[in-house]
């Protein structure tokens, strides 16, 4: 993929991402909250199976143990639609909150900062 292509890409595939998890951490938090227990599921936490939660870049998203997954697909970039992105909480005081991480150091040119793999 030409250079200029992939710097065109980098932003959609991020905001796809990263807005697809924002509105899944909503979830996991809201079903948190109330019991003091990370959702064990997608079904847990009140969403759909993990193939219904699609976008453009988004092949599904998933929801382990309060871990969400986020699977990526049609980028053109075998590498990036091979990966994903893991939002994994913490918790403290019945407040969460969320590091970001990519399946793979060969993602880091893709994903925001945050969610780089150290090399």
């Amino acid at each position: 993929m030409p250079p200029e292509a992939q710097y065109h890409l980098l932003p959609r595939v991020s905001d796809a991402s990263i807005s697809m998890a924002s509105q899944v951490k909503a979830s996991v938090s809201e079903a948190y909250i109330p019991n003091g227990a990370l959702p064990a599921s997608n079904m847990a936490a009140g969403l759909p199976p993990k193939a219904d939660i699609t976008s453009t870049y988004v092949e599904s998203a998933e929801v382990s143990s309060g871990v969400i997954t986020i699977e990526l697909q049609g980028t053109q970039v075998a590498s990036l639609d091979a990966g994903s992105l893991i939002f994994e909480p913490s918790t403290s005081n019945r407040n969460l909150t969320w590091s970001c991480k990519a399946s793979s150091s060969a993602l880091n040119q893709y994903v925001p900062a945050d969610c780089r793999v150290p090399l």
